[in-house]
């Protein structure tokens, strides 16, 4: 009977576990893939930022590939503001507002030289931006389309 409620308490732990790592006891988060493009071409680099609503706002960013790709991996779901700035214009300069991610801060300025594309300003700031996704699955993939 004891090694009966020891196997019960342990299998008990294990569910727990596993659903604190799966993120069913906490907030729900989802990737999104997708492609940049800016009239018909490939945005060869920048950053896509999204934005959450409500009262906290808070922003992940994601940087673009040469191809125009991105992945933004652990987003909050719901709807998400979305907004794009270029990639810089030579010599590591960055684009107005624009902030370095936090987790690659050399390969985003390597990969991201002379990569500017003059992208219209309303699309740059989740402010102006009318960018908008809902993010309601694991995974999803959003094509950004700029014109």
């Amino acid at each position: 009977m004891k090694h009966l409620r020891s196997a019960t308490c342990l299998f008990g732990v294990c569910v727990v576990a596993l659903c604190m790592a799966s993120g069913c006891l906490g907030e729900r988060r989802g990737t999104l893939t997708g492609k940049v493009t800016y009239k018909d071409k490939a945005l060869p680099g920048g950053l896509v930022t999204f934005t959450t609503t409500g009262d906290a706002p808070q922003s992940q960013q994601a940087t673009i590939q040469p191809d125009g790709t991105y992945s933004a991996p652990n987003l909050a779901y719901g709807t998400l503001k979305v907004s794009v700035l270029p990639g810089t214009k030579g010599g590591n300069q960055m684009p107005p507002g624009a902030k370095v991610p936090k987790e690659a801060p050399e390969q985003y300025t390597k990969a991201q030289t002379n990569t500017y594309v003059d992208i219209p300003d309303k699309y740059r700031t989740p402010d102006t931006s009318e960018l908008k996704v809902d993010l309601d699955s694991s995974t999803k993939t959003y094509n950004i389309d700029l014109k």
